[in-house]
């Protein structure tokens, strides 16, 4: 693989576990497994986050109650159709009234491409 591509994601707002797995599947169009969602062409994996902290900072993301694990379900997936198709989701699910920060090596190129509108 030329780049890493996994991609975690914490999440924070008016959801739980199985409300935001079910929220994935319908974004995704794809089959809920344990705790992966297949899309695509990436898998998310929903965890609690045992690290979360109601009381903490709001903006101390790795406190949040979720996070996501994602990763490319072909490691030879062209790295721009990724992160493109991550973009786009990670939309759709803010447009769904979630706060995210994504922590991966390419959450600048990542975090551009959801602010400029480009997916």
């Amino acid at each position: 693989m030329p780049l890493d591509f996994y991609c975690k994601v914490y999440i924070n707002g008016n959801v739980n576990y199985i409300s935001l797995a079910k929220l994935i599947s319908v974004i995704l169009g794809g089959e809920i497994e344990m705790r992966s969602v297949h899309g695509p062409y990436f898998t998310a994996d929903v965890f609690v986050n045992e690290h979360a902290n109601v009381m903490a900072d709001p903006d101390d993301f790795v406190e949040w109650p979720l996070y996501l694990e994602i990763e490319p379900d072909d490691e030879n997936i062209d790295p721009q159709l990724y992160i493109n198709s991550l973009a786009s989701f990670i939309s759709a699910l803010r447009t769904n009234g979630l706060r995210l920060v994504a922590a991966c090596h390419f959450e600048e190129e990542l975090n551009a491409l959801i602010l400029n509108h480009k997916v």
